[in-house]
């Protein structure tokens, strides 16, 4: 079975002139999805960011797009890459040599043909292009399927990257993508995100929100961090205990110790604007500033 995120209806009609729309660039992954062969391992494959977009800049668009997979029991790195379709040149594409089935028919027939692709090692958050280039993020967790971590490298270190956020950046020829090494990594990745409610500055109970540019006077909530007062933490998990008033169970980690997680328990006043939070060895409590 093949999901197409974003799913759009199937078509055989050749891709005409160098551009393609949303719609027909959907179409055209859809039908070399469809191609792929799923067994008792890859449950389900899927594809998703699709991008048609002039790589080389000579008129024709190529396709980029996450091809990855679902996969049980598999004792190899579920597959889960970047790829470009590109469009065949009449009478310089060379001839595959076999016979083809109905299935990969079918998508030849649309002009585009796999050109190049990469094996991402963690789950792909945002793909953007830009000229040759190719910009993925992804998040690498300790344990999954996409890198299995307890196989080693032949030279016996670890193949897959440390847990994680990154963005690797790629440039596209023809027939190859060559990682850039302009990357970038961030270690500590939150797994949930603080809820909407909490998002904003705090500053401690009593206190001045004029001082609410000193750090060790307040508290700045965004989705992914809880910075200030010499904190920087961010949410592992969230559960949302009662809404009158609002109340969150929040399981966090710390930058000054990532791998322990703390639980505390966030409550909201009933007009919003007073917070509590309440941790196993302490309670503070803080009012919210306006801006």
């Amino acid at each position: 079975m093949t999901v197409l995120l974003a799913l759009a209806p199937a078509a055989e009609a050749e891709a005409e002139g160098g551009k393609l729309g949303w719609l027909r660039a959907h179409e055209i992954v859809d039908l070399w999805q469809d191609f792929s062969v799923n067994d008792d391992i890859i449950a389900e494959d899927y594809a998703g960011f699709v991008r048609a977009v002039d790589l080389d800049g000579d008129g024709t668009d190529e396709i980029v797009y996450l091809n990855s997979s679902y996969c049980i029991g598999s004792s190899s790195d579920c597959p889960n890459s970047i790829d470009v379709l590109r469009k065949r040149v009449p009478g310089k594409t060379p001839s595959i040599g076999r016979r083809v089935d109905e299935w990969e028919a079918r998508a030849r027939k649309t002009g585009y043909v796999p050109d190049a692709g990469e094996q991402i090692p963690g789950e792909v958050m945002e793909l953007q292009t830009k000229g040759n280039r190719i910009d993925v993020t992804f998040v690498v967790r300790e344990t999954s399927p996409i890198c299995l971590r307890h196989q080693r490298a032949p030279d016996g270190s670890d193949r897959c990257p440390p847990p994680g956020r990154y963005t690797w950046a790629y440039a596209w020829a023809p027939g190859k993508l060559t990682r850039l090494p302009d990357s970038r990594y961030e270690k500590n990745v939150a797994k949930s995100h603080f809820p909407a409610q909490l998002q904003g500055k705090w500053v401690i109970a009593g206190g001045s929100c004029e001082k609410a540019d000193d750090p060790s006077h307040y508290l700045t909530f965004g989705n992914e961090r809880m910075t200030g007062m010499g904190e920087d933490i961010w949410p592992n998990l969230v559960t949302l205990l009662a809404r009158t008033p609002w109340t969150w169970q929040i399981l966090t980690a710390s930058a000054s110790d990532p791998d322990k997680e703390v639980a505390a328990v966030f409550m909201l006043g009933q007009r919003g604007d007073r917070l509590v939070v309440a941790e196993e060895s302490r309670v503070r409590t803080f009012d919210r500033c306006s801006f």
